[in-house]
């Protein structure tokens, strides 16, 4: 008897963290890509001044990328967020946010 409460202890406590952790993992996942939007939109506005890649770096750090399609004229970076974890698991259908950020001279589009 003892045996089967310890298992059934075992079992809710590890589907108690498992939960903890997926509303966190989606808590944060959902705050990230509502900041994507807002500063994105934030950007497109120029509402903080021209857009340079100082600046996309000072608002994204490492999320920020290169595009493979870059030249000597012209070069582009994005951001992207996805739920890949989560959808590996499948708990939930796939989907990721992508922000592209195109460049001409100094001052990026």
């Amino acid at each position: 008897m003892h045996l089967i409460r310890r298992t059934l202890l075992a079992i809710a406590t590890v589907s108690g963290f498992a939960l903890v952790a997926f509303l966190l993992y989606a808590h944060s996942l959902q705050e990230r890509a509502e900041s994507l939007i807002r500063i994105t939109h934030e950007l497109s506005n120029f509402k903080s001044g021209p857009v340079t890649l100082t600046v996309l770096e000072s608002k994204f750090g490492h999320r920020l990328r290169p595009v493979e399609r870059c030249t000597p004229s012209e070069s582009g970076y994005e951001v992207e967020l996805s739920n890949g974890p989560l959808a590996n698991l499948r708990i939930v259908p796939a989907t990721s946010l992508k922000a592209d950020f195109g460049s001409e001279t100094e001052l990026l589009r």
